[in-house]
């Protein structure tokens, strides 16, 4: 009965702002009113969520100004509200855009999808772009915020809007649009992995789209415990791995351009702030059972490699988010 009353609440306010908005009018009593116990529930989930959300989004600035480009904005839907990561994630992204971009003006603006922050049409169509990072929740959940973020993630691909998918926002990405995401069958990674990478990977997630030598290969930093299995009908895998069917894949319109674009990776864990933040995480594993100590030791032991994740944002930058009419996108 909870599900079902989430679901229709989902139908009838696709995003939080228009649930509550219809909340503060006096027009969703009804659907508010479906049962003593479950709507209630429901109730209280979205006007908790309304409580807590600031009057403005949040949002980090670059240290440089925008010389000769306008200012890159993203919207950057933090799927994790607790934990190292959830306290981590919005440093390291800002972090990884400094290092990727570092005379560029730009600017993230955070919503809290587990509050049921999600941004409207208009605040969409005044970014660049969207950033649907990591969470410790699994893709298939059947929790409400789960599916609004789905519901909200059909709508980016239903209006091209561009996006990078990081890890759990990868898995999102395939499990909305009629993909499967499991639990990883090898466990837990957590390391420096390296992966081939399609022709069209090369051209999508290298800057330069240089061909790679024989045993090279797309190098990130990971911390996973489920998998796509399968893509969606339309879309394309750039790259896999005996341990990760999908590690990358890219998502079209009718004329073959990609408007999302998706990686099981970390590249935010890459800089120095996202590395500190991936050994907090690994002492919770290890504290809570998921990793043994050799375990925890043996992915510190990767965490110098040299990676592609700088150069992987900048050519995501380049093939989203600085491509010719990336915010009429949704035209």
């Amino acid at each position: 009965w909870l599900k079902a009353c989430s679901r229709l609440l989902l139908v009838a306010f696709p995003s939080r702002q228009a649930a509550m908005g219809s909340i503060a009018d006096g027009k969703a009593t009804a659907l508010l009113l479906l049962g003593a116990s479950a709507g209630s529930l429901v109730t209280y989930q979205l006007m908790a969520a309304a409580s807590q959300r600031p009057k403005t989004p949040k949002e980090y600035k670059s240290a440089a100004r925008a010389r000769g480009k306008p200012e890159l904005r993203l919207c950057v839907v933090n799927c994790q509200d607790d934990g190292p990561y959830g306290e981590g994630v919005m440093p390291c992204l800002c972090s990884l855009m400094e290092a990727a971009l570092p005379e560029e003006g730009w600017t993230l603006i955070e919503y809290r999808a587990k509050l049921f922050e999600l941004p409207s049409n208009e605040e969409l169509d005044a970014c660049d772009g969207v950033i649907i990072p990591g969470s410790a929740s699994s893709a298939y959940d059947d929790e409400p915020w789960i599916q609004a973020l789905l519901s909200f993630i059909r709508q980016l691909h239903s209006r091209q809007r561009r996006t990078l998918g990081i890890c759990f926002g990868h898995q999102a990405i395939a499990q909305a649009l009629g993909g499967s995401v499991i639990r990883n069958p090898h466990g837990l990674r957590a390391s420096c992995h390296s992966f081939p990478l399609s022709e069209l990977g090369r051209a999508l997630l290298l800057e330069d789209g240089r061909a790679l030598g024989v045993q090279e290969g797309m190098k990130l930093l990971y911390h996973h415990s489920d998998v796509v299995q399968t893509l969606p009908q339309g879309a394309q895998c750039l790259g896999a791995s005996a341990t990760c069917p999908v590690e990358a894949a890219a998502y079209s319109d009718g004329e073959g351009l990609s408007h999302m674009i998706t990686m099981q990776g970390h590249p935010e864990f890459d800089i120095f702030k996202g590395r500190a933040c991936l050994e907090k995480i690994l002492q919770k594993d290890v504290r809570e059972g998921k990793l043994t100590e050799d375990g925890a030791e043996g992915c510190r032991g990767t965490l110098l490699d040299p990676t592609h994740s700088v150069e992987a944002l900048r050519s995501v930058v380049k093939h989203l988010w600085r491509s010719p009419g990336a915010r009429k996108s949704a035209a």
